[in-house]
């Protein structure tokens, strides 16, 4: 026996289209060559009618439930940690993690914290050291916020310069820190933060 498959969007809607047409379970299983058990399960998913494109978004939602789960949807002290140690000690995630090692008190990488970061289980709203992409995106999360003001340390490059200037010019002034930009408008250059 090969291994399981799961079913594809294409499949679901062969199976609707079938089942529209009259067929038994056993003729739509023979034409898209699946087993007896996999086309009963998957009829039988959903209560009301059968839905290819519902049947797909529970599938990807029970996907995203599965495997390992992070240090940080786990254990809320290790994540109060990280928060804490980023946002209001402004600690790198690579000391963060290491200096929680050192001390005993949690094991995660700096992968798993970045990964945390970027799924937005670890929250926070101030990190340094941004690429261009993460200040931009940055930017715009702050902007849709509606925050009073931004401090950042800019990166000189034409997007970075752009998002700034669009979320001054909604109104929230802006602080650059450490390297001024030119062409921007921003409420301060500070050079000693």
């Amino acid at each position: 026996m090969k291994g399981y498959n799961h079913l594809s969007i294409i499949e679901r809607e062969n199976i609707a289209k079938l089942q529209v047409q009259g067929l038994s379970k056993r003729e739509i299983l023979r034409r898209i060559n699946r087993s007896h058990s996999t086309v009963i399960r998957e009829l039988s998913r959903l209560k009301e009618e059968y839905s290819p494109s519902k049947a797909q978004a529970q599938y990807i939602s029970n996907r995203k439930n599965t495997g390992r789960k992070s240090i940080f949807q786990t254990n809320p002290e290790a994540k109060e940690y990280a928060e804490f140690k980023l946002e209001y000690d402004r600690w790198l995630p690579d000391e963060v993690a290491n200096r929680a090692k050192l001390e005993g008190l949690y094991t995660f990488s700096t992968s798993t914290l970045y990964r945390g970061i970027n799924s937005g289980i670890v929250n926070i709203s101030i990190i340094d050291d941004l690429d261009e992409a993460g200040q931009v995106k940055a930017i715009k999360l702050l902007k849709s916020e509606n925050v009073s003001g931004v401090i950042i340390h800019p990166l000189n490059s034409e997007k970075t310069k752009t998002a700034i200037n669009d979320i001054n010019g909604s109104g929230i002034p802006v602080i650059a820190v450490d390297s001024d930009v030119s062409d921007i408008y921003r409420a301060r250059y500070e050079n000693n933060w």
